[in-house]
C-alpha cells in the first residue's frame, strides 16, 4: 500500500536578468497558485532558497525580513541564513 505524502511546495520567482532567482517554500499545496505578495505573507510560508545568476550558489533563509528590506521600522525579525551550498564547476 502506498499512501500519498505531501512535503512542501516551492515556487520559482525571478529576481532580474543579472540577479538569479529564488524559490519560496510553503507548507500549503495551493501556494503555487497565489500571487507573490500573498505567498510571502501567508501563514504557510516557511522560507526561501535563493540562487545566484549562474546557479552555483544557493542559500536557504527562514521567513524573516531581509536586512535591506522594506521594514525600516525594525518591528520584524530579521531573516536567518540556515544553509549555504556552493557547487564548483569542474568541467
Amino acid at each position: 500500500r502506498t499512501d500519498d505524502m505531501y512535503c512542501f511546495t516551492a515556487k520559482k520567482w525571478p529576481l532580474g536578468i543579472n540577479k538569479g532567482c529564488y524559490y519560496s517554500i510553503s507548507l500549503d499545496q495551493e501556494e503555487a497558485k497565489r500571487s507573490k505578495a500573498s505567498t510571502l505573507e501567508s501563514g504557510a510560508f516557511v522560507g526561501k532558497v535563493r540562487s545566484d545568476k549562474k546557479s552555483l550558489d544557493y542559500t536557504l533563509y527562514d521567513d524573516g525580513t531581509s536586512p535591506d528590506g522594506k521594514d525600516k521600522g525594525g518591528t520584524s525579525v530579521l531573516r536567518h541564513e540556515l544553509l549555504h551550498i556552493n557547487f564548483s564547476n569542474s568541467l
